[in-house]
């Protein structure tokens, strides 16, 4: 038979009846010939059928992987795979040629027959390529940018939707061809598995895994094959079973029957732990066998993971770079001039930046599949919730959630809700008006945050509960959103946000639950860096100040406070009260180091103007320290000004709780040191150029602390602590306050500062015969932390030591452990010294009647 075709190329020739024809009248009839011929190869005994394609399919594999997303032959071969896809002797070769020889080798899938259509994208294959979209985007205008992305949307929309035809086809053949795709699937998911850890991202660029834009197609693909349940109240959502998570399987047979080809979940941390001797989930979970539903469900959020969350995180450090080079080419500029080589080079270094950014962007915001993942993510929050809460899909959640921890959540992956957090605040970012496309559904995301984010005991880790504060944000209306001014989408997309803060069946635990994760982070036993946990409180402060503006809320965090009143030395501190001792502590950490940078960068700032000629390695070390510098004390003065500005609205109308004697103290300290250093002598020490720069706004902070002190300053109390503030207080620091006020434009809060302050003065004049009266108080009659006379001494029963209340009171407030041994310890626990109360009482009456002798001498 082959001496028939000597010197010919069957298999080419193939191709060419295959691809000639695709465009022409008679495709149908040349597919159906193929089909015959291909069939009949496969009844055959002479040769396999694999083996009978193989080369003809390399030519293919070969020359899809160097086809860009833009060439006209894309088509033909997409027409080839959907051919491929519909007769299952044909299926099943196509996804056999496509199994690599090393099942492990992540970049083997990408580059196999079915992955090199998948890796059509307009994302590079790897470093070594030449972007082909957005090149010296500098010279191009902002509407060209628009329309190329536009372009590109349509392609990434078509090579999806044709891809996902092919795959629908095939899982629809037979069992075994769906067992025989999901098996290619799950294999390729847990051999690019190490996409998802931060520090192997660069090895999917050195070509070890699988190129994003691969990654990117394969979930597209998968979102719609998610279609049918990603709706919230959809039959098939409740026929996910989340024990499929930590299912294993042992062999491909097992993998067959089960309906488990994805490998690696059961090895992720889970929203909840098991217990080391609660094997019952175990059991159950080992005997599982899993519907198509359930699988698909899994497999989506697993390529999520590894594609889009992966491409998110490299955009935001391109932002970040961009950030950092358009700064040295400022500084380049001003050193050497616009014109000069220096210049130059570093335009160019931050056009292949932006590159890369617009490109990465370009593949992320494709709106078909925005759509597609804001409606797959709703359907999760939806399934979650309810999962989390003991309740039916379809029944309505109820509040107080149920004391017992439901087991199904031991099952659920952490990587859910990364995922789903990490999308919402994309689109919050870059493309919030999608939101609008689900407005009758988003309620569901808030559900999810009432139900998890101030549960420990649904969601063990502190972090992610904090990281859905950036879901609560993101469900919150913008800023310009609120001033008005909006088009109608806008309005609409307002309108609908505003509704969900306000009538959500169980909004009215949003403050509660907000409150209970702002404190978690501090309470969690772990070394948390400084910088995370304020920038998981940002969007926390965001959210409050909103809902401080909502009756609703508004009414329920006064509540909160009249309940931290009424309980200020419980065993477990009311969180009201441990929420306004963090603030108090963030501010006066924040605002001091916020200080300390500004006064460094006054000092870095004169020796820059002073030093002229430095050599280049040393003006660069220099110019990165200032840098470093500059990021630290902006950092620091946004995170104190938003801290001040919290403070600053609550003591309008609570004040109650910041007066009492646990607390007035350290809030006047907080004050006065804060006050003194912006309006006393050492403000010039502060005065560097470019203040916005570093986000420093002494006037708005100087303002906020002296509303603070006019909120407070109806109290007696707080008067007095004013002045029993020896560090910082003196009878001109509101004299000092009121000149800076009229400069800034604030005169209108001297008179009531004016009429404060000699209030305050009369307390100090009292205040300072009274030290000079108890001055020499026996060392036994002092607070051993801070040094003064205690007014009511309790045993800590562990170490043994004796400290005033409200001393002990404040430090369990941050920490319930002794200051001495850090043996735990409570209010409850601490015993009252009478006798040493007694003795205090007794000298103190003796000093005032030794006073009162001599004044009548």
């Amino acid at each position: 038979m082959t001496d028939l075709y000597t010197g010919q190329n069957l298999h080419q020739q193939i191709c060419d009846l295959f691809f000639n024809s695709t465009s022409t009248s008679n495709f149908d009839s040349v597919k159906e010939f193929l089909q015959r011929v291909f069939v009949s190869l496969d009844e055959s005994e002479e040769a396999s059928l694999n083996d009978s394609m193989a080369p003809s399919l390399e030519i293919i594999r070969t020359e899809l992987l160097r086809l860009s997303i833009l060439d006209p032959m894309v088509r033909h071969y997409l027409e080839f795979l959907k051919f491929m896809s519909t007769t299952p002797c044909l299926a099943q070769v196509l996804i056999n040629y496509s199994m690599p020889t090393n099942e492990k080798d992540g970049k083997g899938y990408a580059v196999s027959l079915l992955g090199s259509v998948l890796s059509l994208s307009c994302l590079p294959k790897n470093q070594l390529v030449t972007a082909e979209f957005f090149n010296k985007p500098s010279t191009v205008s902002q509407q060209e940018h628009q329309i190329t992305e536009r372009n590109l949307w349509l392609l990434i929309k078509n090579l999806n939707d044709e891809i996902y035809t092919a795959f629908y086809n095939m899982l629809r053949l037979s069992p075994e061809i769906r067992h025989l795709l999901l098996k290619w699937l799950g294999k390729c998911l847990h051999a690019n598995a190490e996409k998802a850890k931060m520090w192997t991202q660069h090895a999917a660029e050195d070509g070890t895994l699988a190129p994003d834009g691969f990654m990117l197609n394969l979930g597209n693909v998968l979102l719609r094959l998610c279609k049918p349940f990603s709706k919230p109240q959809s039959d098939n959502l409740m026929k996910v079973d989340v024990a499929y998570a930590k299912a294993t399987v042992n062999d491909d047979d097992e993998s067959r029957v089960r309906g488990k080809h994805l490998q690696g979940l059961e090895k992720e941390t889970c929203l909840v732990s098991v217990e080391s001797n609660d094997v019952t989930s175990l059991e159950e979970t080992s005997a599982s066998c899993f519907n198509f539903t359930t699988e698909c469900f899994f497999l989506t959020h697993r390529c999520l993971q590894l594609s889009f969350q992966v491409v998110h995180g490299k955009l935001l450090k391109l932002t970040q770079e961009l950030g950092r080079i358009q700064r040295v080419w400022e500084d380049a500029v001003a050193q050497a001039g616009s014109g000069s080589d220096m210049v130059q080079r570093m335009r160019e270094v931050m056009d292949k930046t932006m590159t890369q950014y617009l490109t990465k962007k370009a593949a992320l915001l494709e709106p078909h599949a925005l759509e597609l993942a804001l409606k797959f993510y709703i359907a999760t929050a939806a399934l979650l919730s309810h999962l989390g809460s003991s309740s039916d899909l379809l029944q309505p959640i109820q509040f107080p959630l149920p004391a017992g921890v439901p087991k199904c959540l031991t099952s659920i992956p952490e990587l859910i809700i990364e995922n789903l957090v990490d999308f919402i605040s994309f689109l919050r970012r870059f493309q919030d008006s999608m939101f609008l496309t689900a407005s009758d559904d988003i309620g569901q995301l808030m559900s999810l945050i009432l139900v998890f984010m101030g549960s420990p005991e649904r969601m063990k880790n502190p972090h992610l509960r904090a990281r859905l504060a950036e879901v609560l944000e993101a469900l919150m209306p913008h800023e310009d959103q609120r001033s008005g001014l909006l088009s109608s989408s806008s309005q609409a997309m307002a309108s609908c946000q505003q509704h969900l803060f306000a009538q959500h069946p169980h909004i009215r635990h949003l403050a509660r639950t907000l409150l209970q994760v702002f404190v978690s982070i501090e309470m969690t036993g772990q070394s948390v860096q400084f910088e995370l946990k304020f920038n998981y409180r940002r969007p926390m402060y965001r959210v409050l100040e909103y809902i401080w503006k909502v009756d609703l809320h508004k009414r329920e965090i006064k509540a909160l406070a009249d309940e931290a009143l009424q309980h200020m030395e419980a065993t477990d501190p009311p969180i009201f009260l441990r929420f306004i001792n963090l603030l108090i502590n963030d501010a006066i950490y924040l605002l001091d180091e916020a200080l300390q940078y500004m006064m460094q960068l006054k000092e870095k700032q004169s020796e820059r103007e002073a030093t002229t000629a430095a050599p280049s390695l040393q003006r660069q070390q220099d110019d990165a320290m200032y840098h470093q510098l500059g990021m630290l004390a902006r950092f620091h003065n946004v995170m104190g000004n938003e801290t001040i500005h919290v403070l600053e609205y609550l003591t309008r109308d609570i004040t109650a709780v910041f007066i009492h004697e646990m607390m007035v103290d350290r809030i006047a300290a907080m004050l006065n040191y804060f006050l003194v250093h912006l309006v006393g002598p050492k403000k010039r020490n502060l005065k560097v150029k470019n203040l916005d720069e570093f986000e420093f706004k002494p006037k708005e902070t100087v303002c906020n602390i002296c509303q603070i002190y006019l909120n407070l300053g109806g109290s007696d109390e707080f008067c007095a602590a004013v002045s029993r503030d020896g560090r910082s207080y003196s009878d001109s620091l509101f004299l000092l306050a009121q000149q800076v006020l009229l400069k800034i434009g604030k005169g209108v809060m001297c008179p009531d500062i004016e009429e404060l302050a000699a209030r305050i003065k009369v307390d100090a004049s009292l205040q300072l015969k009274d030290e000079e009266l108890l001055d020499g108080a026996p060392d036994e009659f002092l607070d051993p932390i801070l040094g003064t006379l205690m007014q009511d001494p309790v045993l800590l029963p562990t170490s043994g030591n004796t400290l005033d209340r409200n001393t002990i009171a404040r430090h369990i407030l941050s920490d319930q452990t002794d200051p001495f041994n850090r043996q735990p310890l409570t209010m409850e626990m601490v015993v009252p010294n009478s006798e040493l109360k007694a003795k205090i009482l007794d000298w103190v009456q003796h000093k005032r009647n030794l006073t009162t002798s001599e004044d009548c001498s």
